[in-house]
């Protein structure tokens, strides 16, 4: 199934977007976890592709849609609300990379 530029298998989430860019999530690696600064809890595998410069936020939000149907397939239980903290984070970091780019201007 795929989610924009993401495919959803058995083994987990593939980038398939342009170019030669390999990006990939395992579905051992769906439910884990990592602790914010503030000590709230988020879905990892939502957070790593911050880091690849190739992934633009609509991507993180098709990847949100992959990673959902991905997790309903496997037999971990989904945390709504680790998931909402998650993509409230995301959020938060594109708006500040917003707010970058206008005061570089």
């Amino acid at each position: 199934m795929d989610f924009g530029k993401w495919t959803v298998s058995e083994s987990g989430i593939s980038w398939n977007g342009e170019g030669d860019q390999v990006y990939g999530i395992e579905g051992m690696d769906l439910a884990e976890t990592i602790e914010g600064d503030d000590g709230i809890l988020m879905y990892n595998a939502l957070l790593q592709p911050l880091q690849e410069e190739f992934i633009e936020f609509d991507d993180l939000v098709d990847l949100s849609y992959a990673f959902v149907f991905a997790f309903a397939s496997s037999t971990e239980e989904f945390d709504y609300e680790i998931f909402d903290q998650t993509l409230a984070y995301q959020a938060s970091l594109f708006e500040d990379d917003e707010d970058d780019e206008e005061d570089d201007d």
